[in-house]
């Protein structure tokens, strides 16, 4: 770990991943979950095609884009986040594991950030709006759990910018917001190809999976 490259106040925590290797969290963010490793397997199972162009929205400390580059060592992976000392981490992480990924400091909500699309978007983003429950007075958690930085409507219309005609993008959101998805990628032109809601009673989430409808994926909803 490149500590050069981290904020001094931050504080760490280790996360081990799904195939033995460490990287470090800010313990004031929103931890990795099952519902990431999730995300991930249901990106590589669909797209086992080496030459792939991928971007990560909201990336955090890499989670999703480490992952990925592990088991797609050929895909040219991008990710971003609004967060400074995130990006930092994220790049001390990819050093770490030995990957070459392309760390950008970025709002995903300026056009003008990544002036290119993307076979495969990636985003876990924040769950709750500001109006929903209490956000935390840690700024890192409080970004990761609520939309502080960026709303759903926000996130979905820069899906849509960056996702090429044929591409796919893979959304983790809590189920409770599956209307309002669905409702806001017409908006844009993106349909829904899949729905896989998790089993969880307490807070089941949902990854959804969206397209242009240009090619025909033959899929159907499941739980």
């Amino acid at each position: 770990m490149d500590t050069q490259m981290i904020n001094s106040t931050a504080s760490l925590r280790e996360v081990e991943l799904p195939f033995g290797g460490k990287i470090f969290q800010d313990s004031s963010s929103h931890g990795v979950s099952s519902d990431t490793a999730r995300l991930v397997f249901k990106i590589l199972e669909d797209n086992q095609q080496d030459q792939t162009k991928m971007l990560d929205i909201g990336t955090g400390s890499g989670i999703i884009a480490l992952m990925s580059a592990h088991y797609r060592p050929q895909w040219m992976i991008t990710g971003i986040d609004i967060q400074t000392d995130l990006i930092n981490l994220a790049r001390a992480n990819a050093i770490t594991l030995k990957k070459q990924i392309n760390f950008v400091t970025g709002d995903l909500r300026d056009h003008d950030l990544i002036p290119e699309k993307f076979d495969i978007v990636s985003c876990n983003p924040p769950y709750y709006p500001v109006d929903s429950g209490r956000i935390s007075p840690k700024p890192q958690r409080a970004i990761a759990r609520h939309e502080i930085t960026c709303s759903l409507p926000e996130v979905i219309e820069a899906v849509a910018r960056y996702l090429k005609p044929e591409g796919r993008a893979y959304l983790l959101y809590p189920a409770s917001r599956l209307p309002e998805i669905e409702k806001t990628a017409k908006k844009v032109d993106l349909k829904i190809a899949e729905k896989i809601i998790s089993a969880d009673i307490k807070e089941p989430t949902v990854i959804t999976v969206l397209f242009y409808g240009l090619s025909e994926l033959n899929r159907s909803d499941r739980i």
